[in-house]
């Protein structure tokens, strides 16, 4: 298992420390990049899988008990964006993939949606000026297993907000703060199973 740095480990050499450096690399966390980075640890967060680091490779974003999340993020404003900038029409990246098991290092003989669900994650404020990416009550968070995306989209590579959101069998975390019982509920009512243990 890869280990977790946490702020103060220092850097030899540089008298900084870990944390210096994630200040330096990633404070605009409203960026496309690192706004999905927060996006999966909000739902990680909330599904208590957060105690090992992050694996950029993987073939799913998140494993809970015997499933896999997908998190997908969106936003209607961007860390670019002026005052006077409408909102962004936010859309979700669901291309098939020929993805890599980390656990296993094998990859899939054929471009798949590899998760059992997904989860897609809006930040949804609207005015630029008072954006906070951190405030987690301006998030809207819904979970679709992949077999009702598969049914309903197909092999469609994307998908705009709306319309996703609007689908039959989409459900919308109510208790955004909720942690590893209604967040597992979630997932296993989505995927018509029982809760991840």
């Amino acid at each position: 298992m890869k280990e977790k740095r946490v702020c103060q480990h220092g850097i030899p050499l540089l008298g900084a420390r870990v944390g210096d450096f994630w200040a330096w690399a990633y404070s605009d966390i409203l960026n496309n990049t690192d706004r999905a980075t927060f996006a999966e640890f909000v739902v990680g967060t909330a599904f208590c899988v957060t105690d090992a680091p992050r694996e950029e490779w993987d073939a799913v974003d998140l494993r809970y008990g015997d499933k896999t999340v997908e998190v997908k993020s969106s936003a209607y404003v961007q860390s670019w964006h002026r005052e006077q900038d409408p909102p962004s029409i936010g859309s979700f990246d669901l291309k098939e993939r020929l993805s890599r098991d980390v656990s296993t290092n094998a990859y899939r003989i054929e471009p798949s949606r590899a998760a059992d669900c997904y989860v897609f994650c809006v930040y949804a404020e609207k005015v630029r000026r008072i954006a906070n990416i951190l405030d987690v009550e301006k998030w809207e968070c819904f979970v679709i297993s992949t077999e009702q995306i598969n049914w309903r989209l197909g092999s469609q590579r994307t998908a705009a907000f709306s319309p996703v959101r609007g689908r039959q069998g989409l459900s919308r975390t109510e208790e955004r703060g909720s942690r590893n019982g209604t967040a597992g509920a979630l997932v296993g009512r989505d995927l018509g199973g029982s809760d991840a243990a």
